[in-house]
């Protein structure tokens, strides 16, 4: 079968059939995969997310065990309560964060008070963002963006 190319006008051979039918192909499942992924979207704006600071919580020791395990999960390995000890000095619970989706912990950030100095010798407050993790099952739903 002889095709006729789009700008020339002059016959193209059959191979160029195939190669059209495989942009085809592609551009079908491209928009395939959009679609599905307007699905998703719309299915996970029904889950609730919810972001929290550690203070916020019924119990604040309670949450920055759960913040642990949530971000040795997010990092690769299993909680350690002796990282957890030498932690725990450091948080402050006003600077530090909890998501949950259908009120379970999947991800956290925290953050430690610095001094940011200016050219001309002025300083200012600024936060230096730390410990930012997101739970492997929960990832690409948009928690990280809410976390920050």
């Amino acid at each position: 079968m002889w095709l006729q190319h789009a700008d020339s006008g002059r016959p193209l051979p059959a191979r160029a059939d195939t190669f059209r039918s495989a942009c085809d192909l592609h551009r079908d499942r491209a928009s395939l995969n959009v679609r599905d992924r307007r699905r998703e979207r719309r299915r996970l704006a029904a889950v609730s997310l919810t972001v929290r600071s550690l203070a916020e919580h019924e119990d604040p020791e309670a949450a920055l065990v759960e913040y642990h395990r949530v971000d040795a999960v997010a990092f690769g390995s299993a909680p350690d309560p002796a990282h957890l000890e030498v932690k725990r000095p450091l948080v402050e619970p006003d600077r530090w964060y909890l998501a949950g989706l259908d009120g379970d912990a999947c991800g956290g950030v925290g953050s430690f008070p610095f001094e940011l100095t200016l050219p001309g010798g002025a300083t200012m407050a600024a936060s230096g963002v730390s410990d930012v993790g997101v739970l492997p099952t929960h990832r690409r739903r948009g928690v990280l963006r809410s976390l920050m």
